[in-house]
Formats: C-alpha cells, sequence, structure tokens
C-alpha cells in the first residue's frame, strides 16, 4: 500500500513535525540532502542543530537570515514557474520548527538565547507569540530568579502577556526586586502603582529597622521624596492619594506627641493634593480630607502652649534652606484655595449651622479653639474655606454668619427671605427702624480714617439706600473678616455706578474692574479709582500698567474714537487728568517707565499731543 501511496505535501508535513517532535532533526537532515538539497527547509534544519545541538547561536543567526532571503527570492520566481515547495508551505513548517524549538529549551539561558535570535532575525511565528516582546522581557527578567512561563508560547495574546506579566510583578515584589518590576510594568503596558508603593512601603520598613524614623528630620525628607518619586513615575492621583490617607491613619494622634498630630496633617494635605490633580476633582472625598485635616488644627490649637493665641497657618519658619518641617511641608501642598472647593455654594445661607446648632463630636475647649482658628482665617481674608469648616463641624460663627448675610443682601436677596438668620433679621430691623431719622442731605456712614470706608461717601448717592444702610450695619457688627464685608458694600455700590449687578462686578478680576473705573467720565472717578486700588489690595506693577494703559488711550487722536462717546476735555482738564491718574501709583517711577514703553510702540503722529503740537 505505501508502494501504491501518493506522497504530497501535506503527508510531507506530517512527516517534518512527527520527527521534529521525536527530536529526530538529524534523520529529517540526511532526507532532505539526498532528496530536497535546494529546499530552504535544509537551511533551517541546520538552524535547529546550531541552536539545540551547538548552542552556535551567531552562526544561527546568519542560517535563519539565509532562510528569510531565500523565501523572498522563492516569492519572486513563483511569478515565472511554480516551485516544488510553495512559499507559503515552507513557511508554515518554518514556524513549527521555531515555535518547537522555544519550547524544547532545556534552560532559561537556552530560551533567552533562542529569544533574542529570533527577535534580532526578525523571525515571526505564525499565529504564536510577539517575539520581540517576549525577548524584551527575558531580557529585563535576565537577573532575576523570576522566569516566563512557558504556557505563554501556545495560548499568546496581549491580555494574556499582560495577565503573565502581573504575576512576575508579584513574583518580583515578593524579593524585592522593585527596579526590575518597574521595567516589566511598562514593558506591558501596566500601571506601576502598586510596584512604586510597596517599594516605597518596603524603605519605610528598613528606616524603621535601622532605627532612623524616629528622627522628625527622616519622615520629612521621606514623605517628601515619596511624593517626589510618585511624580516621576506617574502613578495615578488615586493611588497616590489612597497612600498618603493610609499612612496619616497609622499616625497616632498623641496628646504628647505633637508632632504626629502634624505628621498627619502633613500626609493628609499630599493625600488631598494628589485628589486635586484628578480631572473631575473628587470634590465628596476631598471635603473629607480637608475636615480631617481641620481636626487636626484643632487638636494643635487645643493642646498649643498659648492659649487663645493662634499660630497661623505655615507661620513656623525653616531654620536652613535645606531644613523641612511638617509644618512647611504641608504649607507647599496646601490645596485650600483650588477652585473645586471655592464655589458659591458655601457662601450661601441655605445649609449653614444656625445659632443654636450643637457642633458635632467637639469638645468645649475645641469648639473655643476653632472659633479663634475660624476668626483667623476671615482675617487672612479665607472666606471660602472658613464658611466649609463651619459647616464641616455644624459651628456657628457670628461673623461668617454676618459675612454670608452682607453677600445674600448685596445679591438681591430679601432680608425677610427665609434663610435669613433670626439674629441679623432682627439687627437689619433695628437699623431699618433708625434709618429714617438719621437719613439728611449728608448721609450717615461708617466712621473710619481708612480709604476702605471712603468709597461709601463717594458719589451723591446711592441708588438704593436700603441695601446700603444693611450693609453698613452689618459691617459694623463684623469683627474679623470686616474687610470683606467692606468690599462687598464697596462692589455693590460700584456695581450700581456701573449699571449692572452685583454677582457680575463680583465675577470680574480687579484690574478689569479697575480700567472700567480709569475710563470713567464720572466726575468722581478719582476718588474711586483710589478706594479700588486701597479696597482691592492691587499692587503698584499692575496699578502702572493700567495707568500707561489709560493714559496712551486717551493720547491717541480722536480719529481711533477717543472723544466719541465722551465730552472733550479742554487742555488743563486734560492735564489735571492725567497727573491724577498717575498720582494713582506709588510708584512714579514705574508708571513713566510703562507709559514710555506703550508710547514708543505708537507710530508718530497718531497721539492727540503730537498732533496739537504738529499744528
Amino acid at each position: 500500500m505505501a508502494a501504491t501511496h501518493e506522497w504530497d505535501l501535506p503527508d510531507l508535513a506530517l512527516l517534518w513535525q512527527w520527527l521534529l517532535k521525536k527530536q529526530k532533526a538529524s534523520t529529517l537532515l540526511h532526507g532532505f540532502q539526498l532528496f530536497l538539497e535546494d529546499s530552504p527547509l535544509l537551511i533551517m534544519l541546520e538552524v535547529y542543530e546550531l541552536c539545540m545541538d551547538y548552542k552556535n547561536y551567531s552562526q544561527a543567526k546568519i542560517k535563519l537570515l539565509t532562510f528569510q532571503e531565500s523565501l523572498s527570492k522563492l516569492e519572486a520566481q513563483c511569478e515565472r514557474w511554480p516551485p516544488v515547495l510553495p512559499g507559503p508551505w515552507l513557511e508554515t513548517q518554518a514556524s513549527f520548527l521555531l515555535d518547537l524549538m522555544l519550547h524544547q529549551c532545556r534552560t532559561e539561558y537556552e530560551f533567552g538565547k533562542l529569544l533574542e535570535l529570533l527577535a534580532e532575525a526578525g523571525a515571526a511565528l505564525l499565529h504564536g507569540p510577539d517575539l520581540k516582546k517576549l525577548s524584551a522581557l527575558r531580557t529585563v527578567l535576565k537577573d532575576s530568579p523570576v522566569s516566563i512561563s512557558r504556557a505563554l508560547l501556545s495560548d499568546y495574546s496581549l491580555e494574556k502577556f499582560q495577565e503573565e506579566c502581573r504575576r512576575i510583578l508579584e513574583r518580583l515584589q515578593e524579593s524585592s526586586s522593585f527596579s526590575v518590576a518597574r521595567r516589566v510594568a511598562e514593558l506591558a503596558a501596566l500601571p506601576v502603582d502598586n510596584v512604586v508603593i510597596q517599594e516605597a512601603l518596603q524603605n519605610l520598613l528598613l528606616l524603621k529597622q535601622a532605627g532612623h524614623w524616629t528622627q522628625k528630620e527622616t519622615r520629612v525628607e521621606f514623605w517628601k521624596k515619596c511624593h517626589e518619586n510618585y511624580v516621576q513615575n506617574a502613578i495615578s492621583n488615586r493611588a497616590a492619594s489612597g497612600f498618603f490617607s493610609a499612612q496619616a491613619e497609622l499616625v497616632w494622634e498623641d496628646e504628647g506627641a505633637p508632632s504626629s498630630i502634624l505628621e498627619r496633617q502633613l500626609l493628609l494635605t499630599l493625600a488631598g493634593h494628589w485628589l486635586v490633580r484628578s480631572d473631575p476633582v473628587p470634590v465628596d472625598d476631598l471635603e473629607k480630607i480637608e475636615r480631617e485635616i481641620w481636626r487636626c488644627r484643632i487638636t494643635r490649637q487645643t493642646f498649643s502652649p498659648g492659649p487663645g493665641q493662634v499660630e497661623r497657618r505655615g507661620s513656623r519658619q525653616i531654620s536652613t534652606g535645606r531644613e523641612l518641617s511638617f509644618d512647611s511641608l504641608a504649607k507647599a501642598f496646601c490645596f485650600s484655595k483650588v477652585a473645586a472647593l471655592n464655589i458659591p455654594k458655601y457662601l450661601e445661607l441655605r445649609g449653614f449651622p444656625s445659632q443654636d446648632a450643637a457642633p458635632a463630636t467637639l469638645s468645649e475647649a475645641e469648639v473655643a479653639s476653632l472659633g479663634l482658628l475660624i476668626g483667623c482665617l476671615l482675617d487672612e481674608g479665607s472666606v471660602h474655606e472658613a464658611a466649609r469648616v463651619c459647616r464641616y463641624f455644624s459651628f456657628y460663627s457670628r461673623d461668617v454668619a454676618l459675612i454670608l448675610h452682607c453677600r445674600m443682601l448685596a445679591l438681591g436677596e430679601d432680608a425677610q427671605g427665609c434663610f435669613f438668620h433670626p439674629e441679623i433679621q432682627a439687627l437689619l430691623a433695628a437699623e431699618d427702624s433708625q434709618r429714617p431719622r438719621e437719613a439728611g442731605p449728608g448721609k450717615k456712614r461708617l466712621k473710619s480714617s481708612t480709604s476702605l470706608d471712603s468709597w461709601s461717601s463717594v458719589g451723591s448717592s446711592s441708588p438704593d439706600g436700603g441695601v446700603v444702610g444693611s450693609l453698613q450695619a452689618l459691617v459694623a457688627e463684623c469683627v474679623h473678616g470686616r474687610n470683606y464685608c467692606r468690599q462687598t458694600l464697596y462692589l455693590y455700590e460700584l456695581s450700581k455706578e456701573l449699571g449692572c449687578s452685583f454677582s457680575e462686578i463680583a465675577a470680574h478680576d480687579s484690574e478689569k474692574l479697575l480700567r472700567a473705573i480709569l475710563s470713567s467720565q464720572q466726575p468722581e472717578w478719582y476718588k474711586r479709582a483710589q478706594a479700588f486700588i486701597t479696597n482691592q489690595g492691587l499692587e503698584p506693577e499692575a496699578v502702572a500698567e493700567l495707568v500707561a494703559e489709560e493714559v496712551t488711550r486717551q493720547l491717541l487722536a480722536p480719529s481711533e474714537g477717543r472723544l466719541k462717546q465722551s465730552p472733550a476735555l479742554n487742555p488743563a482738564e486734560e492735564s489735571q487728568r492725567f497727573l491724577q491718574l498717575a498720582k494713582l501709583c506709588q510708584d512714579r517711577t514705574l508708571v513713566g517707565m510703562k507709559l514710555l514703553d506703550k508710547v514708543s510702540s505708537v507710530p508718530h503722529g497718531e497721539l492727540a499731543c503730537s498732533k496739537s503740537a504738529g499744528g
């Protein structure tokens, strides 16, 4: 029967594969030398022999490249006449041989060298693994005790490759091979979060075992390096935040160890700092962290050596340029000013604790401490944070309540509205009942020598004397945060002059508002500008820039439209206006320099003064 059987390619393939599985490559080699001496598969058998028997990988690489070249030539010849053994069939048998060689490697060394050879030669296995990725992974693992599972060769996909890399990562972390683990994670496009965090935890353990962890400077420097390392390795915001939060829970809030409270506060601040980097920011989680930070601040204040005195945030100075403290580092990562937390809803009366509210989970001493800290926040101008903290602890602060009522009045809310507190309603009612007796040609204002209050006496009359009077009454009652109330009153009156709502004017930045005042044609513009600059605390640099901009605008020729919408000024009035503009800035030299820069950029002949001189 064998004599009559017609042998074809499937039979030859079956024989090829069976003999190779039995490691009878020499038998195939002799057969091909006798019957198919021109076949490219003869070269592949030589590759097999060089690798598996002689470990001569460099020579085997040359042979493999020769085989690939012969296949290319064979494809070109196919256009003229068909070969005895078709190219696709040869490629399939060669792929089977290479795959089998990988499975038959006896040692990790052989496996690694063969992978390297195949990757460098650009060999590919039909429906097989990515040899370049496997070779790169094996190179990374070269000096580690962890090896690649050969099962990946038979069942390969990107998901399977990543699954194998996860297994390898676990083994590497167990053996503290973190640098290798990071490279594996990068190769497999896997997050390095856990690797980097586990390395940090091991370093922490080593510091404790060496007895260095008791030193405050060591701990401060360690947490700083952790943060920098997480940034460098681009770990996820959630992972970094979770790490610092977990470490904060491990720090004991000991009365006898105030540094522990400081350390916990720093760790919570770092946790919040990382959450802020998220998009979108998880506000609820951020608020929980901020609440815990404030617990630390309250505890510190309660047990501070000087009762009644508040140590302002970040007031502790470091002794040298390099030395750090928990406090100074926490200040560097403070997130209380982020936009996600400073939103209008915290300045609403809805949900703000009432006067009879009982502070949650706070002792009498802690309530007193919180009151001092809230006052400090208001003096700093941190009204949003003060309002949030009051809500966190159901704490009623009269000053914060006054500030929120000021804002509601300026926004146009009725004082008899359902959210106004009874105490404030009574205060406003008393002010309202006295107003008719005090009204007269010169409306009574708050008495103060500061320019913050001088705004109230500027202009002829307020469009809504009732609101102004109510705002003045609240300003007079406020102890901490009075400047914020004054600013509210000031911006309210300014909004009426400019013909817009308080909410619109409050949304604009200070420089834009000053620009509008400077370009105003109202008779009292100068006093208003003076009051605004002082009220908003604008820097001389910004004022000088705006003054120079306005002077240049007014110097432009009428053809530019300067005088189309405003009455013409005679030379004396114009000169007086320029002098007043210059006097608005404390640094006159700075104004001159800014003005020279702007005027020099205007083409000659386009300034009104140059045309007048020319005429």
